[in-house]
């Protein structure tokens, strides 16, 4: 009988995990859309928040990596009233990675905040731009994703997709 090794080569280890994966597949899993009473007819409120909370999940014995992503934006007319529109989406995207086996938690961290957010980000525009329409609005744009720009709350690491 073979013996079979789990080892990683350094070379392949140290080769970024964004050039080393394959995305399988991208859901939309969770969405709750609100419109309150008070929205004008014909105006967008001006005051837009958008909170971004990114988690991972990793299943090593399928080379499997999941980030889960989670969108929250809020709209005010001004910062002190209260929320005009609500629109919330979870997206999770299964990622193929090889090899997966060594690759520490915040290496899974910062692979769901990048390439999983880069991923995802324009399924949320368009989300939140045909939801805007649909509930009778003007179409809300997003603007380009800018990283730098961003920060995350992170969800606790969890294991299979």
């Amino acid at each position: 009988m073979a013996k079979t090794s789990t080892k990683v080569s350094k070379s392949r280890k140290k080769e970024r995990v964004d050039r080393r994966c394959s995305l399988l597949e991208l859901r939309l899993t969770e969405s709750t859309l609100t419109l309150g009473q008070e929205m004008r007819v014909n105006e967008l409120p001006g005051t837009i928040n958008v909170n971004i909370t990114v988690g991972h999940l990793s299943e090593e014995s399928l080379s499997q990596l999941a980030a889960r992503i989670a969108f929250t934006l809020t709209a005010r007319y001004a910062p002190s009233e209260a929320a005009i529109i609500s629109i919330q989406a979870t997206y999770v995207l299964v990622y193929k990675v090889e090899p997966l086996v060594g690759l520490s938690d915040p290496e899974k961290t910062e692979f769901a905040q990048k390439t999983g957010l880069f991923h995802c980000w324009p399924f949320w525009r368009e989300y939140v731009h045909s939801s805007t329409t649909r509930m009778g609005l003007p179409a809300m744009r997003m603007p380009l994703l800018v990283p730098q720009q961003l920060t995350f709350k992170n969800e606790s690491p969890q294991t299979k997709p």
